[in-house]
């Protein structure tokens, strides 16, 4: 019962940020939340269907990471100060149905390598203050790890 509850007064809340306002008739345009800056990794929830949530960061991996998107639409990763990927990016918007009578909106990153999409290479995200979220369930492809990123 405490779960359908929470069920419910989740689904309002979300439903709530869905209402679109209007403007001379036309529904208006939202943009993608900007991500240019320089993010540093702070902590992975890794979900496993079998195992409660476990928690990777840089204190029990070793790996500091960094994540940096210029606003001429280039970006670059760095682990442990070494340049491991790099390329230019698009940022998007969509609305995904999640339901017969709810909408989420989505952002999105897509990654590209001499001008061509990577294959599988887009992270969908949020951005919260200094804090973005990358996961692909927020794009439907499914459940998947939560990283969490803090604008340096």
């Amino acid at each position: 019962m405490l779960f359908m509850k929470f069920v419910f007064i989740l689904s309002l809340f979300l439903l709530s940020g869905l209402s679109c306002k209007k403007d001379s008739g036309l529904y208006s345009v939202i943009s993608p939340k900007e991500v240019a800056g320089k993010w540093k990794w702070e902590y992975t929830a890794v979900y496993n269907a079998t195992a409660p949530v476990s928690y990777l960061n840089p204190q029990n991996t070793g790996i500091e990471e960094i994540i940096t998107f210029n606003m001429e639409r280039t970006w670059s990763k760095r682990q442990n100060n070494i340049l491991v990927d790099t390329g230019t990016y698009t940022i998007g918007h969509a609305n995904r149905t999640i339901s017969s009578i709810a909408v989420r909106l989505i952002d999105s990153i897509q990654y590209y390598q001499n001008g061509q999409p990577i294959n599988g290479r887009v992270d969908y995200y949020y951005i919260i203050e200094d804090s973005m979220n990358f996961n692909p369930g927020l794009g439907g492809v499914g459940p998947g790890d939560s990283k969490w990123y803090i604008r340096q």
